[in-house]
């Protein structure tokens, strides 16, 4: 139950332990981004980019299995820094060792600015540099993280925190409304939506596989 993990489509009944074994990776699914509210998609072009880098520096660098007190270490850091990351001077355990939050945070910053600089070679635009400005903005100045721009807005507008977040949803909604679908983006939409109800319909008339049964084939093993 890894907070990264890679994901295959299973067919019916199949585990998706299964389907890796048999398909491979299809793609990698990230549990523990949050969505950024202020934007109307959750995030925007350039941090789909810092993703993205992210993603490949986690396979570019050496990553040795955790083991015992690294284990411990590792889940106490990523609560430390849930709760408590923005009080100033927080410290985090590295190998035993106390490390500063900031520091640690600059040391992953310039492994992926190095990287950015490789994937930004011989093209115009330096657009995963770019990417990482924000993350260097907020690592020299708590003021520019995310969390204290919505504090700042929210003081601003004398607003508590649900009064914030309904404001936003209804600033994205307005905003969804008024890019409508049209032309062939939307037929193509209500054909899919048109043939995912038919295929529904077909499973559930032509399945006869009992739940006790769906169950049994589950959990064994192939």
């Amino acid at each position: 139950y890894s907070p990264i993990r890679p994901k295959q489509i299973t067919d019916s009944a199949e585990q998706p332990t299964q389907a890796l074994k048999q398909r491979g990776v299809r793609y990698i699914e990230l549990r523990s981004v949050d969505l950024a509210c202020t934007y109307p998609l959750g995030l925007d072009l350039p941090q789909m980019r810092f993703l993205e880098l992210f993603l490949l520096c986690c396979l570019l660098r050496e990553s040795p299995p955790l083991i015992g007190e690294e284990k411990q270490e590792a889940s106490r850091n990523a609560l430390g820094v849930a709760c408590c990351g923005r009080t100033p001077g927080l410290h985090l355990r590295r190998r035993g060792r106390n490390i500063p939050l900031r520091d640690w945070a600059r040391e992953l910053a310039e492994d992926l600015r190095e990287l950015a600089q490789i994937l930004d070679t011989d093209v115009p635009e330096t657009f995963y540099q770019d990417s990482l400005k924000p993350l260097f903005a907020a690592i020299a100045d708590v003021n520019d993280t995310p969390s204290a721009r919505i504090l700042a807005q929210m003081r601003e507008d004398k607003a508590s925190f649900q009064e914030f977040t309904l404001r936003m949803s209804h600033r994205h909604a307005e905003h969804f409304r008024s890019r409508r679908l049209e032309g062939e983006k939307a037929r193509q939409f209500r054909r899919d939506a048109e043939n995912s109800l038919a295929e529904q319909a077909i499973a559930e008339t032509s399945e006869d596989l009992n739940f006790d049964e769906f169950l049994r084939r589950f959990f064994t093993p192939p």
